[in-house]
Order: structure tokens, then sequence, then C-alpha cells
């Protein structure tokens, strides 16, 4: 009942411009997931991509999981350059923003998709995904 009355605020509200996020040296950033993040108080959630989820209902989900979890963290942690979140405008489910982290100019998204951390949600646009098109990663779908 929650996520309707979500979607039906941000229906009714003017479009949001993207924002660029600068990361401070020395600022933490934790993964949580292997598509969503927190830094400086507030958690993101990567837009228009899926990870596995840390409780799949099966063991190969999970392992895929904690791998995607893992990749991210690289990701982070091998990237010594100028950080940036960049934020939709938009909500992407409990009421996180979407955004992507970019680290000199390399897309956290673009990383997990050519590693196969992440795999696209095609169903996702500015108002939510439908989570009958979410990828599966327990073979017929978790």
């Amino acid at each position: 009942m929650i996520r309707p009355l979500i979607i039906a605020a941000f229906l009714a509200a003017p479009a949001a411009a993207q924002e660029r996020i600068a990361i401070p040296d020395g600022q933490q950033v934790i993964v949580r997931d292997g598509d969503t993040f927190r830094t400086n108080g507030r958690t993101y959630r990567l837009p228009g991509v899926d990870a596995a989820e840390l409780d799949a209902p099966c063991e190969a989900g999970r392992d895929d999981a904690r791998a995607a979890k893992e990749a991210l963290a690289a990701f982070i942690a091998g990237s010594p350059g100028r950080w940036e979140i960049v934020t939709t405008g938009h909500l992407c489910g409990w009421g996180r923003p979407c955004a992507d982290l970019e680290i000199d100019g390399k897309s956290a998204i673009a990383a997990g998709l050519d590693a196969g951390w992440l795999r696209r949600w095609e169903s996702c646009g500015p108002d939510g995904c439908d989570e009958a098109d979410r990828p599966g990663w327990c073979g017929d779908g978790e």
C-alpha cells in the first residue's frame, strides 16, 4: 500500500534534475549490496539495474549477491580519483535516491554490467521498477 502512495506523490511532483555531488577525500562509502551504497548519512541505489539479493531464495543467488557486494566495494576501493554521486532526481524504492557512483568518470553501473555483477532491469523508469520484470538470479526468477 505504501508503494502506490509514493508513486502517486512522485508523479505529482515536478521533474527533478540530475545532480552531481562530489564526495570529499576521506568520506566513507559503505557498500550495502551490489546495487546500493551509503555515504554521508544517505543511502543510494544504482538505477535501472539489479544485483542478486543477499537473502536470495537459492544458494547460487546468495553467492552472486556476495560477489556483487565485493565487486562494488572493490570498484570503490580500487579507484583513488575524483568520486561523484550522479543522482537522477528520482527515488528508487524504499525512498532511496537513484544515483550512479562515478570515479574519475568511470561508472559503477557500467562496471557492473560489463563484469556481470549487475543486470539491466528493463522496466525501470522514473516512477519505479516493475517487480514482475526483475532480473532473475535463481533460474526462473527470485
